[in-house]
């Protein structure tokens, strides 16, 4: 299994905040620009103590280092995953992703 074989181009989504007429804030999501990314499913057997990673349904790998938790968002092959936690240290950036049931 080869993570730069598993690898697919992906938008990265940003969150930006505009004001309305009436004054108020709305959110949505602009496409910042397209990043290389393998995502793997959590193995749910493992417990571990952070309550961001028991939230959590995948882990992504990538090259970009810039991605921020809360602020990003990912669509990966179609499914949309927020970003709880980025560890940009090493090679590779690690994500902890949850994957964001749309369908509601």
């Amino acid at each position: 299994m080869s993570i730069a074989r598993d690898m697919r181009t992906c938008p990265l989504l940003e969150k930006k905040k505009t004001r309305t007429p009436s004054g108020a804030e709305k959110e949505h999501w602009e496409k910042k620009k397209d990043i290389r990314l393998t995502v793997y499913k959590k193995n749910d057997m493992l417990k571990y103590g952070s309550e961001r990673y028991n939230d959590a349904s995948h882990v992504g790998l990538t090259y970009e280092k810039g991605i921020k938790a809360g602020k990003y968002k990912i669509n990966y092959l179609g499914r949309e995953m927020d970003v709880l936690e980025c560890n940009p240290n090493g090679r590779l950036a690690v994500l902890i992703l949850k994957e964001v049931d749309t369908d509601a």
